[in-house]
């Protein structure tokens, strides 16, 4: 006998209460089965229901104006959130659930109708542009054409970290998710670091002057500047921001054998080779593992 809707909805309630430290106690695979059990997914589970925010009186809706995308662990998400505190940008409204809108739709199709409901996440004043956050829009091959197709004049901000120690970075923040299958979870790590491959394929779909592309070393250590450069880029006048300060690196649990980081740069270095010629300018100086190419 199933259970009562009433009692899948208190469960679920429950379960999305609990602090951080007693969910990665569970493996992610026994979590997910028990939020589609109790009725309670979250953004980025299949089959999850959004509910865009709609416009409020004087706002408008339309396709974003620009996207701020890399993968995760890679700072995007701190870097869309500063650079939406321009009064010139308006405030994001539910940024997570927004930011795993195209994860049904490796499978699914895609209608003209999804693409009109898109809209409905970045309302605006007139005078504002709206921003797009997505930690997967690259990495997932099939996420940056549909928004392309939803918003083909939008201007892309990409970061991107030395994939060596962004690897290392996921293995710290997602290690506890992995105990079960820990082979899916690493495919996945070492795959997103591979940024050549993924600015190609975007500059298939946009031009490459409508892309700007940092390192994600350089936000770390001077993101007042990298914040003026984005500014700049989207045609935003100076604003006044609080100063940011250096980024504070914490301490990771865990630490490659020089071995296994060699066998990782051999592994990347024909994409950063790649990457340096896609974009010229970039400063691979900021990336240690990678010095010699620079």
């Amino acid at each position: 006998m199933g259970l009562k809707d009433s009692t899948r909805r208190a469960m679920g309630l429950t379960m999305s209460h609990l602090p951080e430290s007693v969910h990665r106690m569970v493996p992610a695979s026994v979590r997910g089965d028990l939020r589609y059990r109790t009725g309670w997914t979250r953004p980025g589970d299949l089959g999850h229901k959004f509910m865009a925010p709609g416009a409020r009186p004087g706002e408008t809706l339309g396709p974003p104006d620009f996207v701020v995308a890399g993968p995760l662990v890679n700072g995007t998400r701190h870097w869309f959130n500063l650079i939406a505190d321009h009064p010139r940008v308006a405030p994001p409204r539910e940024i997570n659930e927004a930011a795993h809108l195209f994860s049904d739709f490796a499978t699914e199709e895609f209608s003209a109708s999804d693409a009109t409901a898109f809209q409905r996440w970045f309302p605006r004043i007139t005078g504002q542009q709206a921003g797009y956050w997505s930690p997967t829009g690259l990495v997932y091959p099939w996420i940056a054409p549909l928004i392309v197709r939803c918003a083909p004049e939008a201007r892309w901000l990409v970061m991107m970290r030395d994939p060596v120690e962004r690897l290392v970075a996921v293995i710290n923040t997602e290690r506890m998710d992995w105990q079960a299958h820990p082979g899916g979870g690493l495919a996945e790590a070492v795959d997103g670091g591979f940024y050549a491959r993924q600015l190609t394929a975007l500059f298939e779909l946009v031009p490459p002057e409508s892309v700007l592309a940092v390192p994600f070393e350089q936000w770390a250590s001077d993101p007042d500047q990298v914040l003026a450069r984005a500014d700049g880029f989207l045609g935003l006048p100076p604003s006044l921001r609080p100063p940011q300060g250096p980024t504070r690196k914490l301490p990771g649990r865990h630490v490659l054998e020089e071995s296994v980081s060699q066998r990782l740069r051999d592994l990347y270095r024909e994409d950063v080779e790649a990457l340096v010629r896609l974009v010229p300018d970039f400063d691979l100086g900021r990336w240690p593992n990678f010095a010699d190419l620079d």
